[in-house]
């Protein structure tokens, strides 16, 4: 059996994939990430999920690799990382009250195929306080997830609805990785 390799740091990755109950190796990617904001939102998270597996993949050619990348818009405007607290906060501010859009996409290669899924979900935040917001960007939770917050990490008053996987949101759906992983004889 071909070893199954995660191309992610991201603890949230690693706890949902564990769950399908396979071993698997963690291996996060150089590949450098960059939002084309003139693109549609699906096919750059489907880019980026494909570099960072294929940036690990050329390292480990006899192995499966894993990429997942998530990214959240709002009024058509692609949200990454925060760079610092203020962007955050920015970020936040700019969701509030708001319904935002989640895309995941999952790039899974090999030396015989690759897989490329995606999926969306929509949350809607509540019109939480400033007070509430400012505690929770200190927790620094926000720092490291695509739109400044992680739907897992969230007090539940800020959340007012969740459309969708709340995995997909999280960053890798795992109905959609044992669909896949089917089609790759992992079991």
């Amino acid at each position: 059996m071909k070893k199954v390799i995660l191309a992610s740091g991201s603890p949230r990755r690693r706890e949902l994939l564990s769950k399908l109950g396979i071993e698997f190796d963690v291996v996060p990617s150089n590949f450098e990430e960059q939002l084309d904001l003139s693109r549609p939102v699906t096919e750059v998270a489907t880019e980026l999920a494909k570099g960072k597996a294929i940036d690990v993949f050329r390292r480990h050619p006899d192995a499966i690799v894993i990429g997942a990348d998530t990214i959240v818009s709002i009024d058509g405007k692609q949200l990454g990382k925060p760079r610092d607290f203020d962007e955050a906060r920015q970020m936040l501010e700019s969701l509030r009250g708001r319904t935002n859009e989640v895309v995941t996409a999952i790039v899974v290669v090999s030396a015989d195929k690759t897989i490329e899924k995606v999926d969306t979900a929509q949350i809607t935040l509540a019109n939480f306080s400033d007070e509430m917001m400012e505690d929770y960007i200190a927790t620094g939770e926000p720092m490291d997830k695509a739109g400044a917050y992680g739907v897992q990490s969230l007090p539940p008053a800020m959340i007012e609805r969740v459309d969708g996987d709340r995995e997909t949101i999280m960053g890798l759906s795992t109905m959609i990785m044992h669909e896949i992983l089917d089609d790759f004889d992992v079991w």
